[in-house]
């Protein structure tokens, strides 16, 4: 089995690889799919933030998003999937339902993930600094600022002395709530290639750009690795937990947000596809985890090779106690 392999299919995304978990691929959820799971579901997945993850639950209600996102939201990770190549059915390989929601916190680190991988080999060699921008704190909403943000952004790429310097890179949104002063504070987190920029001649466009804002901090990279660094644990990030205790603040958000992207690239690196999967292989739903150990409890030998198959790949036991009410009745038939 190819360790790379990445699995496709429609859309939405909603299914990862066990083996993979830094690939996505692209099924939808099916009439199986529950919504409104116990607490205690999938604890492997979601046990490590729980509390928050039932507060953005109660949020994304709150919001009057979709229901299908509610649904996907709150079955990640509660169903396992063996999906098999069309041409090769010894080839197979165990997937998860994942919401990808930027919300879920499981989710947004696996996005991270294909986003350092996909960025590596894209910032090796090149000439490359890290850019913060801020804005001067206020009350307004969330979305004003997200696209006060998003304004000032687009015509300080228009100054001269950043377009005669500046090839490209890639910007990501960070959300923070100040503790101190209650308010919002977006602010943007850049990579950009190109040569020497001044700290104060940056400081003083944004201000003419902001009309009030000058904070900003640039310092150059040692190396590509530290870009990728810097960037995804941003784009892993994204929102803040610290403001997630509230759930009217939590449902601001994701109204603000929308279907606004936190990772932009832009210049030369604009066509960079951030998170698509490096390689494409083609595979086949074909039945659940549990069903196929119903399968193999009932004595059927296919069934039995192809836990035979997976067993050999990952620790199958632990994968049926995750996602299985069905254990193995014993050892199983001879294949």
């Amino acid at each position: 089995m190819d360790a790379t392999a990445v699995l496709a299919g429609g859309s939405p995304p909603l299914l990862d690889a066990v083996e993979t978990s830094d690939f996505h691929d692209s099924l939808p959820l099916t009439q199986h799919t529950h919504a409104g799971l116990p607490d205690d579901a999938e604890p492997f997945r979601h046990s490590g933030w729980r509390g928050t993850r039932n507060r953005i639950a109660a949020a994304l209600e709150l919001a009057r998003v979709s229901r299908s996102r509610i649904i996907r939201f709150r079955s990640c990770g509660s169903r396992c999937w063996v999906l098999r190549q069309p041409q090769n059915h010894d080839e197979c390989v165990l997937a998860v339902e994942h919401c990808h929601d930027r919300f879920c916190v499981p989710c947004q680190k696996q996005r991270s993930s294909r986003l350092a991988a996909n960025l590596l080999k894209l910032c090796d060699g090149k000439d490359l600094r890290f850019l913060t921008l801020t804005l001067k704190h206020n009350r307004l909403g969330l979305k004003e600022q997200l696209d006060r943000l998003t304004r000032c952004w687009k015509k300080f790429r228009l100054w001269k002395g950043w377009r005669s310097t500046q090839v490209g890179g890639v910007a990501v949104i960070e959300l923070k709530r100040s503790r101190n002063t209650d308010c919002w504070h977006p602010h943007l987190h850049v990579i950009t290639e190109g040569t020497f920029l001044s700290q104060s001649e940056i400081s003083q466009q944004w201000h003419k750009v902001t009309g009030d804002s000058y904070i900003v901090d640039v310092r150059r990279v040692r190396d590509g690795r530290e870009a990728v660094r810097y960037v995804s644990k941003y784009a892993a990030k994204g929102f803040s937990v610290d403001g997630t205790t509230n759930v009217d603040r939590l449902s601001e958000a994701i109204l603000a947000l929308g279907s606004k992207r936190l990772v932009q690239c832009f210049g030369s690196w604009s066509k960079f596809k951030t998170i698509d999967a490096p390689t494409q292989v083609a595979w086949k739903r074909w039945i659940t985890l549990e069903e196929l150990v119903l399968q193999v409890n009932a004595g059927v030998l296919e069934s039995w090779r192809i836990l035979r198959l997976l067993g050999d790949r990952i620790d199958i036991t632990r994968m049926i106690a995750n996602h299985s009410h069905t254990q193995l009745v014993d050892a199983g038939p001879s294949p």
